[in-house]
């Protein structure tokens, strides 16, 4: 499933750009009919892209903590899903698989939805005596930013923001995720130098490309640690190599 997810934010993207250069002359101030389905159509592909983005990050975890379960249980080789490419045991070593088995009975039997992602990228590492990510430094910094966005995306509630008026510039509103954003990609060309930068001006092809360009980076790191080689960076349908370059 993981795969499945990448290729979804990759497609989505890729869609994006389109979007946005062919209709990168648009004015933004007022909008005729045909434009506001353009924007419609431009921000619900942003917003697929960067919630699969996350779901491939969470999802592939889980498919490594299922097959180590998996093996734990019947001690079936550890190649359960194909986005892992085969896991070795030596990656986690047979204590690991024990203390992972433990803590899944602990914790309910449900390891997957009982613990948050991140923490579980974490806990592989250590248990296999890797190096943990700098939670101050890249890549775990920027992944955490695509997820804070991902989490303000899926459950959005009402804010109260900081408001400036520019007569220049129209609103800029201040916001500690979009100032965590800004600088890192292209801002959205759609919007008009009025329409605030977050979430407006975010939402655009550069996120959504930093976003998986982000997670990836991540996830190749960890399997790295892992001495591990991910499936995902040889699947060719996922276009993959093609599109990080």
């Amino acid at each position: 499933m993981s795969i499945y997810h990448l290729q979804s934010a990759i497609s989505n993207s890729k869609e994006v750009k389109r979007i946005e250069t062919e209709y990168s002359s648009y004015s933004g101030d007022p909008p005729e009919e045909d434009d506001v389905n353009i924007i419609v159509k431009h921000r619900s592909l942003t917003i697929s892209s960067i919630i699969s983005t996350i779901c491939f990050l969470e999802s592939i975890i889980n498919e490594f903590y299922d097959a180590i379960l998996q093996h734990a249980e019947d001690s079936s080789p550890m190649v359960s899903h194909s986005s892992l490419n085969g896991i070795e045991e030596s990656a986690i070593g047979t204590e690991g698989i024990q203390q992972i088995s433990n803590l899944d009975a602990v914790i309910g039997g449900d390891i997957q939805r009982n613990m948050p992602a991140m923490k579980k990228y974490q806990l592989l590492l250590s248990l296999s005596g890797s190096e943990i990510f700098e939670k101050g430094q890249n890549p775990w910094q920027d992944v955490n930013t695509v997820r804070r966005l991902r989490n303000y995306l899926v459950h959005y509630s009402p804010e109260e923001y900081s408001v400036e008026i520019s007569n220049t510039k129209g609103s800029d509103i201040t916001h500690d995720l979009g100032s965590a954003l800004q600088g890192k990609f292209d801002e959205n060309p759609l919007m008009s130098d009025h329409q605030p930068y977050f979430p407006n001006k975010v939402l655009s092809y550069g996120c959504t490309r930093w976003s998986i360009t982000s997670t990836v980076n991540f996830t190749d790191e960890f399997f790295n640690r892992l001495d591990q080689e991910p499936a995902y960076g040889n699947d060719g349908s996922i276009g993959l190599e093609q599109y990080m370059r």
